[in-house]
């Protein structure tokens, strides 16, 4: 028995200790929680095991490089397949490329992910470095910036066929909204149908022969309007920092704009957030990819449903997704709005089953009325698309753009000043749609608190808990703000047994049945999730 409460309490100190950054167990928590308190009941030693494996778990997770910080996306882009018609004209074989990438949350570690996932041959990276973008339209860098990445502790990697590698972490005093130049001096990257790029980087990217990854100005280099083989970079950030990802088609991948001054509607939507200290620690990820699908693969990518759990899912630090999606399926598709409507809910059910944290946003699909994408039947479609993007509580909101950009007079047309072909914004319906987003909805949540509490027969810990209340046939808690509520109760070995919650929940009391017949008499653990606060319980239920 001493036993089991050693690893008992010291699972709850290091989880304490861990997520609270605070070595006092007795500091008051956010959701109302007064103490860290001790269990009150003897656990089984099953109940025992699950605390010690739970307790290694911590152990690894406190072995990274700041245990009171975690990675966050700071920038990202979607790979895909290059397909005949984009592939470079030359091989990057024994060649230098030097790309440009504008990042939105700042630290002082990063670390860049490489991506060679749709190609069948290795690329081998020689040397790799990251600087500083003066102005983030032309080659040069500066000097003093340049940092070399390392790849367990190598300069040099080989991204085997259809794999992806992350750059160790370095130092670097990565400022919010920089540009940053990624140069890349390859040893092979053969110039294939299938090799791994992002069309839409609307800058301008530079190679060169040889080996000129110290070069500062980078002079006599090719331009190319291409992002190859980069798809990421990370930021070690405090634990309040989190990131937003946003999937969608060519109007999120930024079609129609040029020049390299990263303007997407959600480089304007990062800049609104890096303004408002309330949100300048949320990271805006594009998963944008021109001319996709929903409900089916096209334009070398796969279909929405199937890139949505590696191009959004796999983000790091997560904690919102948008999904602005749908009128390529709806035009030049041909699908019925439900089909696109089951997509997005595919789409909604990856994100629950993978953290009931993270929450979903829907977006209204714009006008497009004056674009050959333009009939009767596509508004009709598009106008049901939206309603149910206003209405479904499968969403946890949505950001209405067709209201942002239509005509006043006219709701199936672009403003005039906010289009370029009366399918996609100009660069002022860029910042118009950017800037018009409830930053609201994306102010990151507290800190994770784990609250340990332990109930029978109706006796309940203080603090935020379920309470066995009516004769113990339900579960009531208490939530000092709107959070997304899950509840699940799991047999003592670990099996789940019931899903009580899974939806937001307004501020206030809340009372769930457990319902006659449910569960079976004896002793359950049951997980209660709300926001980002987590919470134990052991109960034991007396069945009828």
């Amino acid at each position: 028995m001493r036993t089991m409460r050693f690893f008992r309490d010291k699972f709850r100190y290091r989880m304490h200790r861990h997520i609270t950054g605070d070595s006092n167990p007795d500091k008051p928590c956010d959701f109302t929680c007064r103490r860290f308190l001790p269990l009150r009941h003897p656990l089984s030693a099953t109940a025992a095991s699950l605390y010690i494996v739970l307790s290694l778990w911590i152990n690894v997770a406190a072995s990274s490089p700041d245990s009171t910080k975690h990675w966050v996306g700071t920038w990202a882009c979607a790979p895909y397949k290059t397909q005949a018609a984009n592939k470079p004209p030359t091989s990057f074989d024994e060649k230098t490329l030097r790309q440009i990438v504008r990042v939105s949350i700042g630290g002082d570690t990063l670390r860049v992910k490489f991506s060679n996932i749709t190609c069948s041959q290795p690329v081998i990276m020689r040397s790799v470095n990251i600087a500083a973008s003066p102005d983030g339209t032309k080659s040069a860098v500066t000097a003093s910036t340049i940092t070399m990445l390392t790849f367990n502790g190598d300069s040099s990697v080989t991204i085997n066929a259809k794999s992806e590698v992350y750059s160790d972490p370095v130092a670097f005093d990565l400022k919010p909204s920089m540009r940053v130049a990624i140069t890349i001096y390859y040893g092979q990257c053969k110039s294939t149908d299938d090799m791994t790029f992002h069309y839409g980087s609307r800058t301008n990217s530079y190679y060169i022969s040889g080996d000129k990854t110290a070069s500062v100005d980078f002079g006599g280099s090719t331009p190319i309007e291409r992002w190859f083989t980069i798809c990421g970079i990370d930021v070690l950030a405090p634990k309040t920092a989190v990131a937003v990802a946003a999937i969608g088609n060519s109007i999120t991948d930024g079609s129609t704009l040029s020049g390299g001054l990263q303007n997407r509607w959600t480089d304007m939507f990062s800049e609104a957030l890096l303004k408002d200290t309330a949100t300048d620690q949320v990271g805006v990820l594009n998963l944008g990819i021109g001319a996709t699908l929903v409900t089916s693969a096209s334009n070398g990518a796969d279909a929405g449903t199937v890139r949505f759990k590696h191009d959004v899912l796999e983000q790091a630090g997560v904690h919102w997704v948008i999904i602005f999606y749908g009128v390529n399926d709806i035009c030049s598709a041909n699908k019925a709005p439900n089909e696109v409507i089951n997509g997005i809910k595919q789409m909604i059910n990856q994100t629950r089953a993978k953290d009931t944290t993270i929450k979903v946003y829907g977006a209204t699909i714009t006008p497009f009325n004056g674009n050959t994408y333009y009939s009767s039947g596509h508004e009709s479609a598009r106008q049901n698309f939206n309603n149910w993007i206003r209405t479904d509580t499968s969403l946890d909101g949505f950001i209405d753009f067709d209201k942002t950009v239509r005509n006043p007079n006219d709701a199936t047309r672009f403003q005039q000043s906010l289009q370029s072909d009366w399918l996609h914004p100009n660069a002022a319906g860029h910042k118009v749609m950017g800037e018009y987003i409830d930053r609201n909805m994306f102010i990151p949540p507290p800190p994770v608190r784990v609250i340990d509490a332990a109930v029978t027969s109706g006796r309940a810990a203080k603090g935020l808990s379920a309470t066995f209340v009516n004769h113990n046939t339900a579960v009531a808690f208490d939530l000092p703000e709107e959070s997304f509520v899950s509840l699940k109760v799991y047999s003592i070995p670990g099996k789940e047994i019931a899903e009580l919650a899974g939806r937001q929940f307004t501020s206030g009391r809340h009372t769930i049945a457990v319902g006659r017949g449910n569960l079976a008499k004896g002793m359950y653990v049951y997980s209660f999730k709300a926001g980002r606060c987590l919470v134990g319980l052991k109960m034991n239920f007396p069945g009828y």
